[in-house]
């Protein structure tokens, strides 16, 4: 709900996904996207334009959000709010 901002595309500015608007890999389109840039690197929030709740960046490189390694379960997971950064596979 947040990140379309009460739209009902799949993306808040629309149908599909373009390197112009979000931060992730271009060479890989949705829908009928042409192929964009891939930045290969972070960018600073703002850049991109905000969604109608004022939102910015609520599409793009998850991996990026995560600190936490990926795990299969939850099994063994900090229950104090802290990051997962032990065991699990690093590379999803």
């Amino acid at each position: 709900m947040c990140a379309r901002a009460g739209t009902t595309t799949p993306f808040y500015f629309g149908e599909t996904i373009r390197s112009e608007l979000v931060n992730f890999n271009g060479k890989y389109t949705y829908a009928n996207a042409p192929k964009g840039k891939y930045r290969q690197e972070k960018t600073d929030v703002g850049i991109f334009p905000p969604n109608a709740f004022g939102l910015y960046d609520m599409h793009g490189n998850v991996l990026d959000w995560c600190q936490d390694v990926w795990h299969e379960n939850y099994n063994g997971a900090p229950t104090d709010g802290s990051a997962w950064e032990t065991g699990g596979d690093n590379n999803r």
